[in-house]
Order: structure tokens, then sequence, then C-alpha cells
């Protein structure tokens, strides 16, 4: 048995059938279904269900930027990055490892394990694992398809969300079902209800921080929602999550001086992944973006921790909550601080905003410097929340998002620009360019349609 489940696990990471749109194996290899431990391993797989997610936002937004030999030996060694960095159309059809197929990879193991416990009737012994898997399984799936959609669809817009196109939302692991693009409102559906299903399955703490909790459930729900606009339902599962997992690390405790200050695992981390790796915004490549760097106070101790100072232009960027060169990818609390705040400021608590922020950055300046930040107004509340979570939540994948979702308010949409050899790219609020196309091969297999 032990051996016959390597073989699958071997399969389900390296091989795979009808690839470019799941990368999933021959049906035909069924998973035991007898024993929930087989079931647990496959979602303890962390090389496919924690360090591989969606990455491609994060060069196509403007915490970084290359120098014009940079970008010229990328367009050589990796197209779609180079690509993806002016905002071109032609990617993801260099490589098939990407974004799309390695996201999907995660679904197909979801979907195996939703599949095979429904086979298992749980005893009064097993009954705690059998629903830590099952919702486990449901929020990396959850995770998986919300990932998607900050790449592959428009923004989450209520008016439209009907009739947008969203991504294919695969609920079994039958490689022989047709693959039909939902709407944006029916994927969020889905998401919604995985985790909402998730959260009354999980377990208020994990083995490890590389499988979900009722915590990360929750924060994965004040997440989505925030995407939705839907402020006052992020403001609620925020909240519960900040009562699971409240802990905020204190950046007067870490050493800057340490190559990478922030330790893996560490106190914030509610659900711990990292994206999949791409040079672009590696740190041999990418120099943070002097706009970024200039928001920082010289009290305020992201400044050193987050980033090592080379000089003029060689200012790199090392404060991952993987404690490596890897940039995390997952939950922590300091993004759900800041989507409370967020949410309190849109929502008209001003004080409670304030108060939320106020609690996070007395953790991130010197001791004895900070002066709390107030407001009189919404309006004055959130442009504060909103300039904190651009200097918190970099080089995580998040900052394309927010660039999507704010684009729709004048007040807060913003133009990106790059000079790549002596040429002008300009990337306005609300183009199609913040909608990633599909790679060719998908929509070749699959007769989906483009974006």
């Amino acid at each position: 048995m032990k051996k016959y489940l390597i073989f699958i696990i071997l399969l389900l990471s390296q091989a795979g059938c009808k690839k470019y749109l799941d990368e999933k194996p021959n049906n035909a290899l069924a998973l035991p279904k007898d024993n929930l431990e087989n079931l647990k391993l496959l979602l303890y797989d962390t090389n496919t269900m924690n360090q591989q997610s969606a990455s491609a936002g994060e060069i196509g937004s403007d915490n970084f930027y290359l120098s014009d030999s940079q970008w010229k030996t990328l367009s050589q060694a990796q197209p779609t990055s180079a690509n993806l960095y002016i905002w071109g159309r032609d990617l993801f059809n260099d490589n098939d490892r990407n974004d799309w197929t390695l996201t999907y990879k995660v679904v197909f193991n979801t979907n195996l394990v939703l599949d095979a416990i429904k086979t298992i009737s749980p005893t009064a012994s097993t009954q705690t694992q059998w629903n830590s898997i099952k919702g486990a399984a449901l929020f990396f799936r959850a995770y998986s398809f919300l990932q998607l959609l900050q790449e592959f669809a428009k923004p989450y817009d209520e008016s439209t969300s009907a009739a947008d196109l969203g991504i294919a939302i695969r609920l079994t692991p039958d490689i022989t079902d047709k693959s039909t693009r939902a709407t944006v409102k029916q994927s969020y559906a889905q998401v919604l209800q995985d985790l909402q299903e998730a959260v009354g399955l999980l377990p208020l703490t994990s083995d490890f921080k590389t499988t979900p909790n009722k915590a990360a459930a929750n924060g994965l729900l004040a997440r989505t929602y925030l995407l939705m606009g839907d402020y006052q339902q992020a403001l609620v599962f925020a909240n519960a999550c900040l009562k699971l997992s409240p802990t905020l690390v204190d950046f007067n405790n870490l050493s800057a001086s340490a190559a990478y200050p922030i330790s893996r695992y560490n106190d914030e981390v509610t659900f711990h992944a990292t994206l999949f790796q791409l040079t672009a915004y590696g740190t041999s490549y990418a120099r943070v973006s002097d706009e970024l760097y200039a928001l920082y106070n010289n009290n305020d101790l992201r400044r050193t921790i987050f980033y090592k100072n080379g000089g003029i232009g060689n200012i790199t960027f090392k404060g991952s909550y993987d404690g490596s060169r890897v940039c995390f990818g997952g939950i922590a609390t300091d993004e759900i601080y800041l989507i409370y705040a967020e949410c309190a400021a849109r929502t008209g608590n001003i004080s409670d905003a304030m108060d939320k922020l106020n609690s996070l950055l007395l953790k991130r300046w010197k001791t004895g410097t900070f002066n709390p930040i107030t407001a009189n107004d919404s309006s004055t509340a959130l442009r504060s929340v909103l300039e904190e979570r651009r200097k918190e939540l970099v080089f995580r994948n998040l900052r394309w998002a927010d660039l999507r979702r704010l684009n729709k308010e004048t007040a807060f949409s913003k133009t990106l620009t790059r000079i790549v050899d002596g040429k002008n790219y300009m990337l306005t609020p609300n183009d199609a360019k913040f909608t990633f196309p599909l790679p060719n091969k998908v929509v070749q297999l699959s007769g989906m349609n483009q974006n």
C-alpha cells in the first residue's frame, strides 16, 4: 500500500496527461479510498500544495524594476516573465510549468481527496481527522481558485460579474469532464461555498503551518470578500480570524543585519505557502521601486527588515515570511489587521480602523518613535490604511490584486509605466491587460474562450 501511494504521489508531482489544463495523471490510477492517512499525505505534499502559488501578478506590479540588460537576459531565458514585465500578451506559452497548470494541479489533488473521502464513513474515533482532511481539501481548492481569479478573470464587479468570464471550476478528478469557463460570479460563489464549509470542518490548530486551520479559512474568506468589495462581510471574517490568531511580531526584536530577518513559520503566519519562484522578482534581478522605498520613514523598521540597501538603484527585498529568498504567498496576521482596518474605514468605523492600524504599526516602528495615526473622516482613514497596506504586504503577489480592485476607484487608481530599452510601456487603470490570457494550449485543447 505504501509503495503504491508513493507511486501515485510521484506521478502527481511529475507526470500528467491532458496536460496544460490540469496536469493530472490517468484516472485509472485509483487512489486507495479506505485510508484517511493516504488522503492526508496527498494534502501534506508541500511541494505541490504549498510551494508553487501563483506569482505572475508580482512581475506585472509596481514593487520592483529591472535594468535593460536584465530584461534582455530574461527575454531569452524566460520570455513569459519578460512579457509580464511589459504587460505583453504572449504569456505562459514557453513553459508548461506556469500559474495555470501548477494551480490546477493543486485543484486536482483536492478533488482526488474530496472524491475519495465521500466513500469513507467516519467513526467516533476518526470523525475529527475526517473533518480536518475534508476541510483542508476545500480550503486548498478555494485558495487555488481565488489565485486563478486574480490573474485569468476580470476583477470582481457586481454589475457585470454574472456575464464576465471566470475560470474553469473543476470539482471532480475525472479527466474526461469537459472544462468550461464559469462566470466571475459563479467562480467567486464556489470559492465562498468551499471556504464556508471548510470553516465548519477545520480544527482550531493544525499539525503544521502548511496545513490550514479555522483561522486560515476565516482569513481567506476575509480576503475573498475584500476582493469582491463586500466590506461588511470581509470585516466579519477578519474579526473571526483575529479572534483565533491575533499575534503580531514585534520588529524591534528582529535583527536587521540578518540575511533574512523574518523566520519561517513565525507567529504571524496563519497558513504558510510560497510563490512559484520566478527569476524576474528574485534578488539577483529585481530592484525595489524607488517610489515604494521612499514611503518608509527612517524610524519605520520595515525599511531595514524588508530591504537590503546596497546604494542608489540597488535596493533588494529580504523580508519574506519564508525566512529565505523565496517569497511568501500564504496568509498572515498583518494582512488580516489591514483587511479589518480597511473595511472598518470603508464602513464608517473610523476609530476601530485606526485602532487596528496603529496596533500593527506599533510593532513596526522603533520603540518610542511611533505617533498613532488619527483620522477625522472615513476617506482620510482609508487613505492611511491603504498606504500602510502598500508598505506592509510587499512581494506576496497581493499588489496585483490590489491594483486591479483599486483601479475602480478614481481616488486610488494608478497608471503603471516602464521604460525598457528606450521604449515606453504603459498600463492604464482598468486596462484589459490586467487580466492575463490563458495559455494558448489550454484554449486549443479545451475549446474554452480566450480572454
